[in-house]
Parts: structure tokens; sequence; C-alpha cells
């Protein structure tokens, strides 16, 4: 006689003539030698990855559009928020329907896994014919997988944590973002400052660097010469933001040629030699760039007030920070000392200068030059940082008084 019990767990039940065979109970198990992984694959929502076939006509920006949403976004990626203190670990993109938010992040996942920067995508649609792109059930799992694909170390974690939870995939997403995200990454540590971790990731990026540089440029294949990405990853020693800078010297407008601000950037030695000190190429590459300022005194002292400003002040325009700043009104003062700062510095298009902040690309820069042991003649004490504020406080409302003196005659 057949009860309920005999159809618990069952699957596809096939009855004949009425006759019953318990044989189904533990169906649900259909491949118990299948891998741990496997088994993760095979509940991943893989339309939902940025380059799954269900996406192959996905909207991308069209060339050459968008590009300041972008370039805003990626610097984000690689630089972070340089400029606080507590940078952000969220980056919350919104916009109503039909902004283009999608094309946006589909351009930018492109962009990172071309550079090698991605670690795993998931893109939500209510309309796809997937399931799993309508729902969150499939959501960890997805990231879970393609964060085993990039390391063979985060790759047996992640496995090891299926094998040790093997119920795991039937757990609320909590549990699973805790078992097969959060735990693998914390046992592999992803410490970017060592650099059995961080040297392929570094190479991978100025590699596809270079290839865009050589292009725009129209170099041969042969540039930039033999082992000089390996010598530029041995300076960085794993540090990314050392990297990012280089590259940014190409991408502004400095004033050396390609070639030959290589050629400086690799001949670069650092000022205090100690074999403990990560940061001594990156030092040596920051104060060759502020070196190249006309006044690279009076360029520190602009980005202290800059820094200062930008954190307490509501209104720290480009536009404002010029009238506060600059010593002859009739100049254009702030273009003299920061032109050549572009790499370190974001400094927008003139049209945007009454509404945009200065911004600085990494807090490392900020570091090195409160440091006098990292920055040498262009330190500044903080005493000396507080009178040039002051006196550009009293310059300016000089300037206004006489202008109202001046407008009192006149009537």
């Amino acid at each position: 006689m057949a009860t309920a019990s005999n159809f618990n767990k069952a699957r596809n039940v096939q009855i004949d003539n009425s006759n019953f065979t318990n044989h189904v109970t533990n169906v649900t198990n259909v491949n118990p030698s299948a891998d741990p992984l496997s088994k993760l694959e095979a509940r991943i929502a893989a339309g939902a990855i940025h380059d799954s076939a269900e996406r192959c006509d996905a909207p991308k920006c069209y060339p050459e559009t968008r590009v300041a949403v972008q370039d805003n976004l990626y610097c984000w990626i690689v630089d972070g928020d340089g400029e606080l203190e507590q940078p952000k670990k969220i980056k919350w993109v919104t916009g109503p329907a039909g902004t283009g938010k999608s094309a946006v992040m589909g351009s930018l996942a492109d962009r990172c896994a071309e550079d090698g920067l991605l670690g795993a995508t998931f893109f939500f649609a209510s309309w796809s014919a997937s399931i799993g792109r309508r729902r969150k059930t499939a959501f960890i799992t997805t990231i879970a997988h393609q964060l085993a694909q990039h390391r063979e170390d985060l790759k047996n974690a992640i496995s090891a944590a299926m094998e040790k939870n093997p119920d795991v995939l039937e757990k609320n997403l909590h549990v699973q973002m805790e078992t097969l995200v959060l735990a693998p990454l914390q046992e592999v540590k992803l410490d970017l400052n060592v650099e059995h971790n961080a040297d392929a990731d570094i190479m991978l990026f100025l590699e596809a660097q270079f290839h865009l540089i050589r292009r725009r440029y129209n170099f041969p294949l042969s540039w930039p010469p033999p082992g000089t990405i390996r010598t530029l990853v041995e300076n960085a020693s794993g540090q990314f933001i050392y990297a990012a800078t280089v590259i940014r010297l190409f991408d502004t407008a400095h004033r050396e040629a390609p070639k030959a601000l290589l050629e400086a950037i690799l001949k670069m030695e650092a000022t205090w030699t100690t074999s403990s000190n990560p940061l001594e190429q990156l030092d040596a590459l920051y104060l060759h760039i502020l070196e190249s300022s006309p006044d690279p005194p009076l360029s520190v002292r602009w980005i202290h007030a800059i820094h200062l400003f930008s954190r307490y002040t509501i209104d720290a325009s480009v536009f404002n920070m010029s009238l506060l700043l600059q010593t002859d009104l009739e100049s254009n003062e702030a273009e003299h000392l920061l032109g050549t700062l572009h790499s370190l510095i974001r400094i927008p298009p003139h049209s945007d200068e009454k509404r945009t902040k200065y911004g600085f690309y990494h807090k490392s820069l900020l570091d090195f030059l409160k440091d006098p042991s990292r920055c040498g003649k262009l330190y500044v004490k903080e005493s000396e940082r507080s009178v040039f504020i002051w006196d550009a406080f009293v310059r300016v409302c000089a300037s206004e008084f006489a202008s109202a003196s001046s407008s009192v005659s006149l009537e």
C-alpha cells in the first residue's frame, strides 16, 4: 500500500497500472559524485553575467558617449574615494528608467574585464525569460561562481566551503553570502599589499593600458620596450595606485612626449633607499609629478588648502577656490600651478568650475605630503599651511573692502 511518505522528495514519478515502487526517496541528490563547484554552477543565473549569451544584445553606451559617467565610475573602482578619510565601499548608481544605467554599467563591466579588474557581475532583468534574472535566489551563487574563476586559492576555498556545508544552497541568501563569498575571501585574505597577489593584476592592467596608449599614438608593437612592464610592476611593490598614476600621466595633458615620459619614469630613483619601504617608488613618482609644476612649493600649499576646504566647506568649487587662493585675480594661477598635476588631482573642465570641486585620486598623495620623511623639501608644516590660508582670507577681504569703498565714492 502506498502512502504520502512514498513520495517524499520524489521527482519525475512514473505511475504504471497503479503499481508503485519505492525507490525514489533520494532522487534530489541526482549525482552524489559531482564536484562541489559543479553543484554550484547548476544553481547560477548564467544569463545575468555581463558577457552572457542572453545579454549579447543588451544596451551598451555608443562609442564616445556617457564618457564622463563611465570615467568617474572607473576612477572610483581603481582609486576609490581618495579624498575621504573613510572611503565608501559601495557606489550606488541611480536614475529614472531609460536614462542608460544598464548601458553604462554594461560598458563599464566590459572595460573592467579587459583591464583585469572585474570580480563579478549580476544584471537583474524583470522582463527576462530566465527566472534567475527576475529573482534574487541565484544572486549569491552566481557571484560566488564568478569569483571562483579568478584565482585558484579562492576557487579552492569556495569548493571547500561547499563540501563543508553541503546544504548551503538550500539556505537563505544571508547564509549563502557568508559561506560562499565572505568566508572564502577572508580565508585567502586578498591582501593587495602581498606581491604574489597583486603583481599579476597590476601586470594585466598595465598591459591593457599600454595597448590602448600604443593605439592612440600609433606606436609600433615594439613599444613599450621589452621589460618595461615588468620593471613597472616591480616598482609598484604591490601598490596598485602606482600603476594607476603612471597610466594617468599618459592620459592627461602632460607636457612630456609619451616616449620621453616613459623613459623619465623608468629612470626615477627613490630619494631615500630603504629595503623595507614599499612606497619608495610611489614617493619618487609623486615627487617627479609635483616638481613638474612651475612652482612646486606653492602648488603643494594649494593642495593642502583644497583638501581642507573640500572637507569642511559646502561650496568649495573650483571657481571659489581660485578666487580665494590666487594672488592675482586677472591671472589663471590655478591652471599655471596645477596644469601638470592632472594625474594626481581631478580638475574639472572650465565649464564646470562653478559647480564642481577639485578631487584627489588617492589618499596616499595627502599622506605623502604630510610626512616630511617621504616628501622631503616639499613638506609644509601645519602652521605654515594655516598662515597661507589666513593670508588668502585677508587678501580677499581687503579686495572686497576696496571694491565696496570704490563703489561708495563713485556714488
